[in-house]
């Protein structure tokens, strides 16, 4: 539906621009530059908290605890 397109609009950009060969590219013209590897590594390492700090909190349900 149009909410759900208008939350994950920008996750759907990304994933269409990431799916095309464009980004390995660009990686591959700057992959001897010393900073771009660091960059990459920090990039990662970001998507993998966010991935993980989206996950938590969509997960959390207090009622599932009133069976205690």
């Amino acid at each position: 539906t149009l909410y759900y397109l208008k939350r994950y609009i920008i996750i759907l950009v990304i994933g269409a621009v990431c799916a095309t060969p464009v980004v390995k590219k660009l990686l591959d013209k700057f992959s001897d530059n010393k900073i771009i590897s660091v960059l990459e590594i920090i990039v990662y390492i970001g998507l993998l908290i966010i991935c993980s700090a989206a996950l938590i909190s969509s997960s959390f349900n207090p009622f599932i605890y009133f069976r205690f």
